[in-house]
């Protein structure tokens, strides 16, 4: 879900993380009930789990600093769009 997760955002595609949100919180909560033993056998796979939230991660913040830059080349365009279309109507 997670790898999934990313692969849709290094898209550009816009995700829904709820679930993936929901399912975290309802493993931490069972982590809680492991005993030590347990929680040693599953030790690995938790290390693995947020190795790829922190790609996840990574990815989306990757993809935020791109629609910033996305929107303030808009945000330029659109401003010398308003002084142009301002000048032209004052020339005349």
């Amino acid at each position: 879900m997670v790898a999934a997760a990313r692969s849709l955002v290094a898209a550009g595609h816009l995700v829904d993380l709820t679930t993936l949100e929901r399912n975290t919180a309802d493993l931490c909560a069972a982590i809680n009930g492991l005993s030590a033993e347990d929680g040693r056998e599953v030790r690995p796979l938790l290390i693995s789990l947020i190795d790829d939230l922190d790609k996840l991660a990574d990815a989306l913040k990757e993809r935020q600093a791109e629609l910033k830059g996305e929107l303030e080349d808009l945000g330029a365009r659109q401003r010398a769009t308003a002084a142009y279309g301002r000048g032209t109507g004052q020339s005349k």
